[in-house]
């Protein structure tokens, strides 16, 4: 996944095994995929990476990351915002209240940190968009021209 998610853990959930809270909220999700997002460090507890014997407790925040699915994106009536994460094999619901980053878009790398609802759906306190290490603000883009240390081949966007 490249955006994330992040969900609180309920009294409910409390002592559970994080592979085994995945499980019971994304039945689609793979145990060797769960794997591969943990121990690349694209799901966290608490903002710490974390393996799948972990034991969960009350209050303890998870974040998860992935992409933007195509098509997904969705304002609602009341101003939310819904739309699906997916490592492009598996996707999790995503519900946001607030002002999008300006990279947000479809097929575009997010990480959202938050809650779980009792629907399975991630209710998110926070997005944040990615971009590659080669982006660069129009701005900045501008001034290095200017100044003459403009390098070619940089994406501005």
């Amino acid at each position: 996944m490249t955006d994330a998610r992040t969900s609180l853990v309920t009294t409910a959930d409390d002592g559970i095994r994080l592979d085994r809270w995945f499980k019971r909220r994304f039945p689609a999700l793979t145990h060797g995929r769960l794997e591969k997002l943990l121990r690349t460090g694209q799901i966290r507890v608490d903002g710490k990476r974390a393996r799948a014997n972990f034991r969960l407790a009350p209050g303890q925040t998870i974040r998860v990351g992935g992409l933007v699915e195509e098509g997904s994106v969705a304002i609602t009536g009341d101003g939310s915002v819904r739309f699906r994460v997916t490592d492009l094999k598996t996707a999790l619901p995503v519900t946001y209240r607030g002002v999008l980053p300006d990279l947000f878009r479809e097929g575009q790398g997010v990480v959202a940190q938050g809650t779980l609802g009792p629907d399975g759906a991630f209710a998110a306190s926070e997005v944040l968009a990615k971009h590659d290490e080669t982006y660069m603000p129009p701005e900045v883009a501008e001034a290095l021209k200017k100044s003459g240390r403009w390098r070619e081949g940089a994406e501005v966007q």
